[in-house]
Parts: structure tokens; C-alpha cells; sequence
């Protein structure tokens, strides 16, 4: 009797590497709610930063998965930051 084969899909998805199997991941924030309204979509934008900000982005998102147990998106510190720059130019 044959046995059904595991779809790709599932594999990948119950594949766990590096930090997934560190850190036991909990439910991700679903950022789809950023398409939904306008007033919050989200352009994208290509900016260059250094290397060492590279490392610092990684580092703060691996603390943070550490804390939550969710994987921050690069973006998301990049649009928290800017958020903040904002608010101590007074701009928001």
C-alpha cells in the first residue's frame, strides 16, 4: 500500500533551521493589517546603510525574538526608528 507523499509546502513549513530551532517561534504578527488601510500602506524604498547598522538590525531582532518569541521584520525596526526620529524632531 502506498503512502501519500508530504507536499513541499508542508515540509518547508515543518522544517525548522537556524533561530526556529534556538528559539521556539510563537505567533507571528500578521502585518497584512498595513495594506488594509491607506493611511498606513506601505511603499517600498530602497535606502543604503552600513554594514555595522546591518549588524545592529540583526542583533536588535534577535532580542527581540528572544523576549517575544517573534521574528521582527527588518522593516518594522527600520519604520519604528523613523517613527521615533520624527517624534524627537517634533515632526509627529
Amino acid at each position: 500500500m502506498a503512502t501519500k507523499r508530504i507536499t513541499l509546502k508542508d515540509r518547508r513549513d515543518n522544517d525548522k533551521q537556524g533561530l526556529d530551532i534556538l528559539i521556539p517561534s510563537a505567533p507571528t504578527e500578521n502585518t497584512s493589517e498595513h495594506f488594509r488601510n491607506d493611511e498606513n500602506k506601505l511603499v517600498k524604498a530602497t535606502f543604503y546603510i552600513r554594514s555595522d547598522q546591518v549588524t545592529t538590525l540583526e542583533e536588535i531582532q534577535l532580542i527581540n525574538r528572544k523576549e517575544t518569541g517573534v521574528k521582527t521584520d527588518k522593516s518594522e525596526l527600520i519604520r519604528n526608528a523613523i517613527d521615533l526620529l520624527a517624534t524627537n524632531h517634533g515632526i509627529k
